[in-house]
């Protein structure tokens, strides 16, 4: 089996592989090939690929605001976490080709032509409960967990050897646009079809009050086990606002954020203080968690903990463990965020302990002359109560040598008067 090096992936024909493998349609215009953005809804073409001077092809996505190599187009579309994670998939496509020409590249069956309707027709026949059973272990509520089965909103996938939970994404009308996967056993996901909003009330977003706005849809699920399943709530499904959704929440009364606390969510943060402006906007508090859904994992934990407290043993053999904090809270029924506390709790303790030490390093803002002067003061009173000590014990020698040299002539003087009456008689 050849093995595709980077260089060789950037400068295969990239029309072919989009063409073969996402089922896109491009149009010859100008030099360039162009095709409607897979990354959001468009009536005109904004995708444009080309081939630069150097062999690599390129893409630009204008509506989206992306562009890369073929690796940067499989890492975006697909939602994979890394570029090494990109990478892998992208050489995935191009395994089995069996030729030296890019266009006999073949591609797995979940990257070719998407045919969501049979697909979603073939998970929705197979047995959810496991799908069910990894929300919950996500903090998911149980009563909204039986409605999205029951619902189809959440199916099982099956795909090379793993489990995946599968969310239908629809849209307002109730189409189908696309099929997001999350793996059950892992953190590994991608996306069939379209990349859409995740919404359960598309009825209900014009009209509420407050509309939520988050990245993933756990997430989403995990604001509605907060908050109440009443709430509004949309899943951009990444941290990028396409014109699209823009559209969409336009017409929200107040716009709350809940993005996570990193980079990309900084970034999405960033894009909605654009684009929504004044009072209307206004950003979800995490209590210092990463996201949603490790927010609601605290929380739950926290109420455990009301119930059975953990023992100083137990918390410091938690602490110290020298395992990664997912194996820690697997291994005592933990949720790692609250392993992660304990973790935190005992360098704030250790620190604590070191600061007070002493001898240790100068603080800053001390008053040295006076703490010297006093030290100063403490040891010339040592030295008054030592010279002090030491005149008593003389006189103590000397009141002793005096009772002695008493004794001494008392008893001369008795044995005197003893001779003397012998001498009487």
């Amino acid at each position: 089996m050849r093995i595709w090096t980077l260089e060789q992936i950037k400068r295969a024909d990239l029309c072919e592989v989009l063409s073969r493998c996402y089922g896109m349609e491009l149009t010859r215009q100008n030099g360039c090939w162009s095709a409607l953005s897979p990354f959001s809804a468009e009536r005109h073409p904004s995708f444009f690929v080309k081939q630069a001077e150097d062999g690599h092809w390129l893409f630009k996505d204008h509506s989206a605001g992306l562009g890369g190599s073929l690796v940067d187009f499989v890492w975006y579309f697909e939602k994979l976490p890394d570029f090494p994670s990109a990478f892998r998939r992208t050489r995935a496509l191009f395994e089995g080709a069996g030729t030296e020409g890019s266009r006999r590249v073949q591609a797995p069956a979940r990257c070719r032509v998407y045919r969501l309707a049979g697909l979603y027709r073939r998970f929705q026949g197979r047995d959810a409960r496991d799908c069910g059973a990894y929300l919950e272990q996500r903090g998911i509520d149980r009563k909204l967990v039986s409605s999205l089965l029951a619902e189809g909103t959440v199916v099982s996938n099956r795909y090379g050897g793993s489990r995946w939970c599968c969310f239908a994404v629809r849209d307002a009308s109730g189409n189908l646009r696309g099929l997001f996967n999350r793996c059950l056993e892992g953190e590994e996901k991608f996306l069939l079809g379209e990349r859409w909003g995740f919404c359960l009330e598309w009825e209900q977003l014009a009209q509420a009050e407050s509309v939520y706005v988050c990245e993933g849809i756990i997430d989403a699920l995990s604001l509605k086990s907060l908050l109440g399943p009443e709430t509004v709530v949309v899943a951009l499904q990444g941290n990028h606002l396409t014109a699209s959704m823009a559209n969409l929440l336009a017409c929200a009364k107040q716009i709350i954020a809940a993005v996570d606390a990193d980079t990309g969510g900084d970034r999405l943060w960033e894009q909605l203080c654009k684009q929504f402006t004044g009072t209307r906007l206004k950003r979800f508090d995490l209590e210092g968690c990463a996201d949603p859904n490790a927010l609601l994992q605290a929380r739950r934990s926290r109420a455990q903990q009301r119930k059975g407290r953990l023992s100083p043993e137990k918390k410091v053999a938690i602490a110290f463990a020298p395992q990664a904090s997912r194996d820690v809270g697997a291994t005592h029924r933990l949720h790692h965020s609250r392993v992660c506390e304990l973790r935190q709790e005992a360098q704030a303790a250790a620190r604590e302990h070191w600061e007070k030490r002493r001898p240790g390093p100068r603080v800053e803002g001390e008053d040295w002359e006076a703490k010297c002067a006093a030290l100063e003061e403490q040891l010339s009173e040592i030295s008054r109560e030592r010279d002090l000590l030491n005149m008593r014990r003389d006189w103590l020698e000397l009141q002793l040598s005096w009772e002695r040299e008493d004794r001494a002539d008392e008893k001369k003087s008795s044995r005197r008067r003893g001779k003397r009456k012998r001498c009487s008689h």
